[in-house]
Order: C-alpha cells, then structure tokens, then sequence
C-alpha cells in the first residue's frame, strides 16, 4: 500500500473513498502510534469532510486507503464527529439489534440487514487537544451509536456489512 502524507491534504476532494474490492486489497490494519498524531487530526478532518460531504455518519481509515486503526463517527446524525483511535469493544450484554445498514464503500442504494450487540462498551483513544498524546476513553453505546460504532471498527477488521449481512436491495 503507498503511504499517504496526510499533512499535503488539503481539499478532501483529494481523498477518495475505496470500493468494497479495492478495501480487501489493503494490508492489515496497524495501530496508531502517539508520533503521528498530528497527522492523523489532519486526516480525521478531511474524513469528517468527506463523510459529511457524502451524508455519511461514519468512516474508517481503511475506506480512504490507509490501514491505520482510526475511523471518525457522528451518533448524532453529523452534529459532532468523534475519532477513535486503537479501537476495542465488548458486549454488555447478549441482546441483539437488528439494522438496516448502508456504507460509503458501497453501492449508494445497496442496503443490508445486520445483526449487531445492543449495548456495548468502547475503549478507545481521542487525540489531545495539543495533538501531542493519546486521551484514553471508556463509553458505554447502546442502540444506534453502537451500531455505527461496531459497523466501522468492522472496516478495521477487514469486515463489511456486504460479509456479514443480507442485502435487501441494490
């Protein structure tokens, strides 16, 4: 995979959103290290540009080409976007939801049924405000915030919803 250097972006017309193909060409997903956080605040800005620029709600590295374990998400329909980094989750209980899931990486139309975990708990890392380390974060998720949370840490597992769900439509 060619590197990208994140601090050249400056449009996010630059970036471009893989397809469900060209994603599973990607290396394995690599942790985010605390000397690249500059550069990852830069490129969790043009992510958010992108998402909201394409009605999404969610988008992970590995969509845009990088195979870093990040992915920026909004619980409340693109108000506020949050970035995750070195993602983890675990169920707080068994119950299943079920959803009707869409992804950028995809077809616009191509809509698929999923079953994912209620109510989870998240552990994951925010960027300090002087972009200089890592902010560890526990948060508990339920309904769709832990759907979107769980669809996009699946992109950095090497999971779609077009691999783990049934297509209605499209």
């Amino acid at each position: 995979m060619k590197t990208l250097n994140y601090s050249k972006m400056e449009k996010s017309d630059e970036m471009r959103i893989l397809n469900y193909d060209e994603m599973k060409k990607l290396d394995k997903c690599i942790e985010v290290k605390e000397d690249e956080l500059e550069e990852i605040a830069i490129l969790a800005k043009e992510m958010i540009q992108k998402c909201v620029k394409n009605g999404g709600i969610g988008l992970a590295a590995p969509q845009v080409g990088i195979n870093k374990k990040m992915f920026v998400f909004s619980f409340d329909n693109g108000v506020t976007f949050h970035i995750v980094i070195n993602p983890f989750w675990a169920p707080k209980e068994n119950k299943i939801t079920k959803s009707l899931e869409q992804c950028l990486s995809l077809e616009e139309k191509e809509t698929y049924y999923v079953e994912r975990k209620k109510y989870i708990l998240a552990q994951y890392y925010g960027i300090s405000s002087d972009k200089t380390h890592l902010v560890k974060v526990n948060k508990n998720f339920r309904g769709e915030p832990a759907i979107i949370f769980q669809h996009e840490y699946d992109h950095l597992k090497e999971i779609s919803i077009k691999d783990k769900g049934k297509k209605l439509n499209g």
